[in-house]
C-alpha cells in the first residue's frame, strides 16, 4: 500500500475579507457623510441660538444619491421662544456628473431672510459616499 503523503485533519479555510466588516465600513462612511452634511446645513442654512439640522434620508441608487435634510431655525431669549421654524431640503444628484451642480443654489427662507448655499458644496460632501459605489 502506498505511503500517504500528508494527512489533513482539520482544514483551514481562509476568507479574503469579512463581508460584515465591509458593511460596517460602508455604514460608518454613510454616517460620516450624514454628519458632515447636517453640520454644513446647520452652519449655513439655519439661524438662531438653538439651530439644528439632521439628515433624514440618504440613499444611493447606482451613482445617484438622494438626500433629505431637516433644518430648524430657533431662537430663545430668557426662556421665551422668539421664533422656531423648521423646513426640509431634498434633492437628487448624479455623482458621476458633479458638473451638473455648477451654478445651482439651495435656498431656504429663514426668520431673518433667505439663506442660500452652493449646490456644488453639497455635492462635494455627498461625494464622500463614492468609495461605496462598485
Amino acid at each position: 500500500m502506498p505511503e500517504e503523503f500528508a494527512k489533513v485533519s482539520k482544514p483551514i479555510i481562509e476568507v479574503p475579507y469579512d463581508v460584515s466588516s465591509l458593511l460596517e465600513e460602508d455604514a460608518s462612511l454613510i454616517e460620516m457623510v450624514k454628519d458632515q452634511l447636517a453640520d454644513y446645513c446647520k452652519s449655513n442654512l439655519a439661524v438662531g441660538n438653538n439651530k439644528d439640522a439632521r439628515v433624514e434620508e440618504l440613499t444611493l441608487n447606482g451613482t445617484t444619491v438622494h438626500y433629505k435634510i431637516w433644518i430648524r431655525s430657533k431662537d430663545k431669549s430668557y426662556g421665551i421662544t422668539v421664533y422656531s421654524v423648521t423646513y426640509t431640503i431634498e434633492g437628487d444628484f448624479d455623482l458621476s456628473n458633479p458638473a451638473s451642480a455648477i451654478g445651482a443654489k439651495v435656498c431656504v427662507d429663514t426668520p431673518i431672510g433667505q439663506l442660500c448655499v452652493s449646490a456644488e458644496q453639497i455635492v462635494t460632501i455627498l461625494q464622500g459616499v463614492l468609495p461605496i459605489i462598485p
